[in-house]
């Protein structure tokens, strides 16, 4: 979890449900586990500038560590299917084959379903 550098500090129960938000619970869950009324953190989203703006950066760097984490991934998925590959394994073959015919299709034709290995 980022550190919350804001400049002006936080009053500790904004600590306590932002960090909540940024782990994914909803308004209603943090407030409650923090033990204010959801729409003292509606209020917090919509009016309090610190607050938003702590929100925003921890996002901000929860999503530049996510974008990292996942091209990590994918680089060792790359790795380990070529490796797949290479070593004669026909379902990641296979596999490989299908995931790249949804990759060629324009967007609004691909769905979700990946052929499983």
């Amino acid at each position: 979890m980022p550190q919350n550098t804001t400049p002006e500090k936080l009053t500790a129960q904004q600590e306590r449900v932002l960090e909540r938000l940024l782990t994914g619970e909803t308004v209603t869950a943090a407030a409650e586990a923090v033990g204010v009324d959801r729409s003292t953190v509606h209020r917090w989203l919509r009016e309090d500038l610190k607050f938003q703006a702590a929100y925003n950066r921890q996002r901000r760097e929860l999503q530049e560590a996510y974008a990292a984490r996942m091209l990590s991934l994918a680089d060792h998925a790359i790795a380990t299917v070529e490796h797949a590959i290479t070593n004669g394994d026909l379902r990641a073959s296979l596999h490989h084959n299908a995931l790249q015919g949804i990759h060629d299709r324009p967007c609004h034709l691909r769905r979700s379903r990946v052929m499983p290995m």
